[in-house]
């Protein structure tokens, strides 16, 4: 998370969020009644000439909007923004729209008054950017989950089985593979791992 307070009263708030737990946070922030800027993309109406009929172009406009709703979608990684526009498109004014706020988009919040758990959650989560994330590996001779611990919980990243039995080592290697292969897709440099499960099992995968 990125923020910066942009005028001297504290009341306007420039923020970028860096990552799926930034936008929780911000879901957790902005209330009815703010007024949320952000670009978006609105579909506007445009004469060209009297012999021709109006027609609609979309264009990216930045807007601002009074909240009246916010929604969080882990799934598809966006906030959505919704309430009235009152600034930003003359003919727009006063209708209903969305900002749809992904990672890495810069909106601008406006309060009547912080609360300091709203400030104080902006400066936790700037802090928690900054730190590796840790990841987990629990396994035992059959099964392994490896997932990653987030601001808000434990985020499982996949699962991985093995075929064959105890006595036999069929399967061993591609079993181990496919855990490599999760912390790979994860792992940023500096993450902590921690591994833990029966010593046997444990002990092959950190050997492998």
């Amino acid at each position: 998370m990125r923020f910066e307070i942009v005028n001297s009263k504290g009341k306007e708030i420039k923020v970028v969020p860096e990552s799926l737990d930034d936008l929780w946070h911000l879901y957790n922030i902005i209330r009815p009644g703010d007024l949320v800027f952000g670009y978006t993309l609105r579909r506007l109406s445009e004469r060209q000439d009297v012999s021709r009929s109006r027609k609609k172009e979309v264009v990216r406009v930045r807007l601002g909007i009074r909240v009246e709703d916010v929604e969080f979608h882990e799934f598809s990684s966006t906030l959505r923004v919704k309430g009235r526009i009152e600034y930003g498109l003359d003919e727009g004014l006063g209708k209903y729209h969305t900002i749809s706020v992904r990672v890495g988009d810069e909106i601008t919040i406006i309060k009547e008054e912080w609360l300091e758990e709203d400030l104080k959650r902006l400066r936790d989560a700037e802090r928690a950017s900054k730190r590796p994330r840790a990841i987990f590996v629990s396994l035992d001779d059959s099964e392994a989950t490896v997932a990653v611990l987030t601001q808000r919980s434990i985020e499982v990243i996949g699962e991985a089985y093995r075929h064959g039995t105890k006595e036999t080592e069929w399967g061993e290697k591609e079993f181990y593979g496919e855990i490599l292969s999760m912390l790979d897709n994860v792992y940023e440099g500096n993450n902590p791992i921690i591994i833990v499960g029966p010593g046997v099992a444990k002990e092959g995968f950190i050997k492998f």
